[in-house]
């Protein structure tokens, strides 16, 4: 299959600057950050769980740029004003604040040896455990706002199904994400399924 010239390379990364600029350049930088972490997943032979101590850290850089990059590119669909909007900057701060606390303290964690999630082990460690599931519900929460403006911008009607699929599929992000990590959130999945 060949992609639309819009999806390869450089042309690429200017229309998603031109969309949503902070938002791709935080998906970058969590890009870059995988490089060395790769390394330290290759060199590092610490395991939690049967899982190298690294593979979570990379899995959650990796998460966190494509969530970035879909958001930014979703964002396009809104008017200029829209987009720029206080209420749309605080969505956009919202996922990069949340994300960064989440893959921030996982690396942390990481680093010295310990699981981020599931840790109660200490009232520190239980605290940060609730405040990563804080952490992830406003950030899927970002996509239910999204989904909010575009419903209330788009200028056509009847909305065009295009519009309506991104729409739908941006609410079950919001929905499914919650509803399954509210399920999830007291059961450590057996060792050995961390990759």
């Amino acid at each position: 299959m060949v992609l639309p010239r819009v999806f390869v390379g450089r042309r690429a990364i200017t229309e998603l600057m031109r969309r949503q600029r902070v938002l791709t350049i935080y998906a970058l930088m969590m890009l870059a950050l995988m490089v060395p972490t790769l390394v330290l997943l290759v060199i590092d032979s610490r395991t939690i769980g049967d899982v190298s101590v690294w593979a979570k850290p990379l899995k959650f850089m990796a998460s966190t740029a494509l969530f970035s990059l879909s958001t930014a590119w979703f964002m396009g669909l809104l008017p200029q004003h829209a987009r720029v909007s206080p209420a749309n900057r605080k969505m956009v701060w919202t996922l990069i604040l949340t994300s960064l606390f989440e893959v921030t303290y996982i690396s942390f964690q990481a680093g010295s040896g310990s699981p981020s999630h599931y840790n109660v082990a200490d009232s520190f460690h239980a605290a940060m455990f609730g405040l990563m599931a804080v952490a992830a519900i406003l950030l899927t929460a970002t996509q239910g706002f999204l989904a909010w403006q575009l419903l209330k911008h788009v200028g056509e009607r009847p909305i065009p199904i295009f519009h309506r699929a991104v729409i739908a599929g941006l609410i079950m992000t919001f929905l499914l994400s919650t509803v399954s990590g509210l399920m999830l959130g007291g059961h450590q999945p057996p060792i050995g399924m961390g990759v």
